[in-house]
């Protein structure tokens, strides 16, 4: 807020104008004065052309300003401002319409190519990205499941990752036979947990919509023995399994696509066991989980043409 202080013009006598110009400032530690020296004359020019006061702006209540500290996902609601600019006000957008979303997909390169393809697609979900794209905060569940029952989203493709549920973790921290976890407050497991079941939940609203879902884990995830993996095989949808050296990947990676509102079985594609393969194993372990380029292609063409 900027504030000129000049000395009252009365009874038609004009007393000179102060050669200082003032600003205040105001903030939720402290606030402040700036004074700085610009001369009479930069003075009264201001002081005449200062005929109107801005319009009032609302201050939030104090339960809402203690929110605002302490929450980085904050925003302010909607209010009507006083004054004359309240009627030059630009109407809150509408949310965004997209094709496709990718959850959990890092590298991001089924995006890439369906965005190549002419594909409408929205950010990727990924905490890499942000910290406000982790599967495991409810808001990002909300949001999806807000964008698939409005019908600002048709498809996407969610692939949590598979840590504590891979068969070669180390130690074990769950089984196939118990495959919520040996220990379900160990932090990593419950973690893992609350991943899978954002990811399954939103298969399961993609199903009843009739939207088009597709979840990804290594064929040998324990993820694939919880209940609700296999509750939602016995609705509707399908498994099919690929492996990942058919499309220029040295590791025979298997992945399993759980699919729903899709022909996934156009998916199938095993090894044809006549090349060599490089064992998944320390410093290829991690690498082996990302799409190769031609893998994030056929599956881009797969989810355009469904």
């Amino acid at each position: 807020m900027l504030s000129v202080l000049a000395p009252v013009i009365a009874s038609n006598i004009s007393l000179p104008f102060d050669s200082q110009l003032y600003a205040t400032d105001a903030s939720e530690a402290m606030g402040g004065i700036a004074v700085a020296e610009v001369g009479s004359e930069v003075v009264e020019a201001l002081w005449v052309t200062a005929e109107k006061k801005g319009p009032n702006v609302p201050m939030l209540s104090s339960a809402m300003a203690v929110v605002s500290q302490h929450d980085d996902a904050f925003e302010e609601e909607d209010r009507e401002y006083v004054g004359e600019a309240s009627s030059g006000e630009v109407p809150r957008p509408i949310g965004l319409i997209f094709q496709f979303i990718e959850i959990c997909g890092g590298a991001g390169k089924v995006t890439a190519c369906l965005s190549k393809l002419g594909v409408v697609c929205g950010p990727i979900l990924d905490l890499s990205m942000s910290k406000h794209y982790n599967l495991a905060e409810h808001r990002v569940i909300s949001w999806v499941a807000f964008m698939l029952e409005q019908d600002r989203l048709q498809s996407f493709l969610v692939a949590p990752p598979c840590t504590t549920f891979s068969p070669a973790a180390h130690p074990a921290l769950r089984t196939y036979k118990r495959p919520r976890g040996l220990q379900r407050d160990h932090p990593r497991v419950l973690l893992g947990n609350m991943l899978a079941f954002a990811a399954l939940t939103l298969l399961f609203i993609a199903l009843r919509l009739k939207k088009l879902g597709l979840g990804e884990q290594p064929r040998r995830s324990k993820m694939r023995w919880l209940r609700e993996w296999v509750r939602l095989l016995l609705l509707g949808a399908t498994e099919a399994f690929l492996a990942s050296c058919n499309f220029g990947s040295p590791h025979q990676k298997e992945f399993c696509f759980l699919g729903v509102n899709m022909q996934v079985s156009r998916l199938n594609k095993p090894c044809t066991r006549d090349h060599g393969h490089i064992p998944i194993q320390g410093a290829y372990t991690k690498p082996s989980a990302t799409y190769t380029d031609e893998l994030a292609m056929f599956l881009a063409v797969f989810l355009l043409i469904i």
